[in-house]
């Protein structure tokens, strides 16, 4: 999962555990700020997920 916000981007990348959870648990514990942007990528896709 990548997070964008304020020019800044952090990734977080999923664990096998984490990839059977449903997304917005997954979103909880990236612990990423309110305003950020965020994109799911797998493999050479991305997708943009909207809160």
């Amino acid at each position: 999962m990548i997070a964008k916000a304020d020019g800044e981007q952090q990734t977080t990348i999923l664990t096998q555990p984490s990839v059977q959870e449903t997304l917005t648990t997954v979103v909880a514990k990236a612990d990423v700020g309110e305003g950020a942007e965020l994109y799911l990528k797998v493999g050479r896709k991305v997708a943009r997920v909207e809160r």
